[in-house]
């Protein structure tokens, strides 16, 4: 027990949140991807950050790159550990040097980590071990079992992994696995190029994107393979052919990850349902997100039904379903909103008699389904979003249609009486 205590001391947790989030957008046009919020609260850098500190591991960097200031802000704002045990979440961000050859920005999620490992170089650690993880994915995970399998197992690497369909084959790192060892990986490879070996029954094993190294077996790896850029493609396919140790830890709980817009929104309707998969009323493994003094929501004759419900809202004779409404929102006289996922406001606005204003406002008698609106955005009095001839893709001036769900970006002002 000394020795896991000791080793879980050790390790240090790489989270990657520097990625474009293409598949994200319009929610990444302002914001990195692990920035964008979640579930009227928080944001989905919460996830991974949460799951650690509940681990027991609180040595975490936060590598970024892209659209970064929000997320900076966050983090600083949200993650103060106590100065009596030697723990801290910071952010590494993507710099230059004056080597010429490199350009500063990372080019996959192992040359992230490969420049991200200079700077625990000089920590005085010995043994010590490096979780990699993803700052976008939905679940809940103790990832001292991880530890403690890698440990048992004498590994060099542990992959976290899934039981998977064959129909969702082509979002994952697929593996073969023998006696709890991996033997192949294949980064997304199509259906019909998997080979039957690999198969459980009717099931495959895909990678979580979540990995834990001994931290020198890494630094060879990364160092001496510069040419490899990430792990799924390069970096475990090529341990694994160099005859690494690499074993397997199987989850078996929910894990979603939130990489495009239709995922995102599919998740928060997750969230709703009367008996959710994943259950954000968990008393034992709550998320953290940054502390505000907000009044409790205010609801005046209003209709709420399967419905999250942040603070500093106030909704007005409205009639809202299955959906999210995120802090200090005001829902004016008559709106309907079904499906939909309102983030809210980073702030109020002071009236003109030096109260609180609502800087998100859905307008009196507006109609939104299946939509997402971005936070700080004033929605007119009788806006219908509710894209009624089903369009799947569409760009307009101050929206987006994105897999057939209406996006309204952060900060738009949508005039009364549009119709989308």
């Amino acid at each position: 027990m000394e020795n896991f205590s000791r080793s879980l001391e050790q390790t240090i947790a790489f989270i990657l949140g520097g990625g474009r989030g293409q598949r994200l957008y319009p929610l990444t046009k302002f914001r990195a991807k692990p920035a964008v919020p979640f579930a009227g609260n928080y944001r989905l850098i919460d996830i991974p950050v949460s799951n650690c500190i509940h681990s027991g591991v609180h040595k975490i960097y936060i590598m970024t790159q892209f659209q970064s200031a929000s997320l900076n802000r966050h983090i600083m704002q949200t993650y103060k550990l106590d100065i009596f045990r030697e723990g801290f979440v910071d952010i590494l961000a993507s710099e230059l040097s004056f080597n010429p050859a490199e350009s500063g920005f990372s080019e996959g999620t192992a040359d992230a980590v490969r420049k991200g490992l200079k700077h625990i170089e000089h920590q005085g650690m010995q043994k010590s071990y490096v979780l990699i993880l993803a700052g976008d994915q939905l679940y809940r995970m103790d990832y001292r079992k991880i530890l403690r399998r890698h440990l048992d197992e004498n590994a060099q690497v542990t992959l976290a992994v899934l039981p998977i369909k064959r129909q969702d084959a082509e979002r994952f790192g697929l593996m073969q696995i023998k006696d709890g060892r991996v033997i192949n990986f294949k980064e997304k490879p199509k259906a019909e190029d998997i080979p039957p070996e690999w198969y459980r029954g009717e099931r495959l094993y895909g990678s979580m994107g979540i990995y834990l190294f001994d931290l020198d077996f890494l630094k060879e790896v990364l160092y001496n393979h510069p040419e490899w850029q990430d792990f799924g493609k390069q970096v475990l396919p090529g341990v694994i052919a160099g005859g690494g140790s690499v074993v397997a830890y199987e989850f078996t709980g929910y894990w979603e990850d939130i990489g495009t817009v239709a995922s995102f929104h599919e998740a928060h309707l997750g969230l709703v349902k009367k008996d959710p998969v994943f259950d954000l009323y968990q008393a034992d493994w709550p998320f953290f997100f940054k502390p505000r003094f907000l009044p409790p929501a205010r609801l005046l004759e209003a209709r709420v039904s399967d419905s999250l419900v942040s603070d500093g809202v106030k909704i007005e004779s409205s009639e809202i379903r299955s959906s999210v409404i995120g802090i200090r929102t005001l829902v004016e006289k008559g709106a309907q909103i079904e499906e939909s996922v309102i983030m809210g406001a980073d702030y109020f606005v002071t009236d003109s008699e030096g109260g609180s204003g609502f800087q998100c406002v859905i307008g009196a008698g507006s109609v939104i389904q299946k939509a997402i609106i971005d936070k700080n955005c004033r929605i007119g009095r009788g806006v219908r979003l509710t894209n009624e001839h089903r369009v799947q893709h569409e760009e307009g001036d101050f929206y987006s249609i994105v897999d057939g769900i209406i996006v309204i970006p952060k900060n738009t002002v949508v005039p009364d009486g549009t119709i989308i």
